[in-house]
């Protein structure tokens, strides 16, 4: 079985033993998704959680009629869908591969027996639950005081975070996602994040290639990522809270369509 190092050094995992990753490991499947592939569905059983070795998954939320809105993205190194392993619930998302991806399925028993085994480390568990929790509410805040540029800044700063590569010719940090991609994480139109990504390249903060945004300036970035709303245009009061005019938000994206590739039914898992 192909080795995993991010599965050691995942924040979930630091305080386990040598012996204990071993043993949450030693039923481990690797699955291989291709593009547009389902690795799970919304409402789906729980039978563990995924290291991803390559490429990138994008979790979606999908509503009733069909629409979808993708929320995050996990690349290497990263560990998806964690929360139904403690809580024993059902998939709250769908993931699908964004590009031909690779990953190790962790069986949730192996992993709960281990935590049985060790109760101490339930402390460390719910401290990290916790700190996504905090993470969420950060999320609204900016969702609800932060100028749209700001929010389209924190995203790339997120990007960066997660996804990032080298450009072998500038030697700068370059994110291979494209504007469309951009504009539906963030939930705005493709039109609008298109015309401020150009006003950032032409400030010298990012070049823009095909499918690829490379930064420039970080510091410009993250100063950017700071900028709150301005006065009176988020009004909150009791039991309400009302949007800024719509002449002051871009356009949201109409309607995005359901996750390329074959669709699986629920509770139906992707063939690896």
């Amino acid at each position: 079985m192909e080795r995993s190092e991010s599965v050691q050094t995942h924040p979930l995992l630091l305080p386990f033993t040598e012996a204990e990753v071993r043993s949450i490991r030693k039923r481990a499947v690797r699955k291989d998704w291709k593009k547009g592939e389902i690795v799970f569905r919304r409402g789906d059983a729980c039978d563990g959680m995924y290291d991803i070795l390559s490429g990138s998954i994008v979790t979606v939320m999908e509503s009733e009629d069909g629409r979808c809105r993708p929320i995050a993205t996990y690349g290497r190194g990263h560990v998806l869908g964690i929360i139904p392993v403690f809580d024993g619930g059902s998939r709250q998302f769908t993931a699908v591969a964004r590009e031909a991806s690779s990953g190790l399925l962790l069986d949730c028993r192996e992993f709960k027996a281990v935590v049985a085994s060790r109760p101490e480390l339930m402390v460390h568990i719910n401290r990290l639950l916790c700190n996504g929790i905090r993470g969420l509410y950060e999320s609204i805040e900016a969702a609800i005081f932060l100028d749209v540029p700001a929010r389209l800044a924190r995203l790339v700063l997120y990007l960066h975070e997660r996804h990032a590569t080298v450009d072998e010719k500038l030697k700068l940090p370059s994110l291979g996602f494209s504007q469309r991609e951009i504009a539906e994480l963030l939930g705005f139109s493709r039109e609008w994040v298109g015309r401020e990504l150009v006003r950032w390249r032409n400030a010298g903060i990012i070049d823009l290639r095909r499918n690829h945004l490379i930064i420039r300036d970080m510091s410009a970035l993250d100063r950017l990522a700071m900028f709150s709303a301005s006065p009176g245009t988020v009004h909150l009061s009791p039991g309400a809270w009302l949007l800024p005019p719509a002449n002051q938000l871009p356009p949201t994206t109409p309607g995005l369509t359901r996750p390329r590739g074959k669709l699986l039914k629920p509770n139906e898992r992707a063939a690896s």
